[in-house]
């Protein structure tokens, strides 16, 4: 399964799946004013012995080498 998700300025703006998938994104920020709960929350993702990290990559079409 493929899952693309959009950000522009910081805002996710799309999801895109080829298939049917469960998607939370959890964007912390510390000025935001739930920050420690989104922390919190973030650990306790972690934690779940359910979930798994998934290896993705970050569209970037900039030469670093200039």
């Amino acid at each position: 399964m493929r899952i693309k998700v959009i950000i522009v300025d910081g805002i996710v703006t799309s999801v895109l799946t080829d298939g049917d998938a469960e998607i939370e994104i959890i964007d912390i920020n510390q000025d935001y004013r739930d920050c420690r709960q989104l922390c919190a929350y973030e650990e306790e993702l972690h934690r779940d012995a359910e979930l798994r990290e998934s290896a993705f990559t970050v569209a970037n079409f900039c030469d670093d080498s200039e």
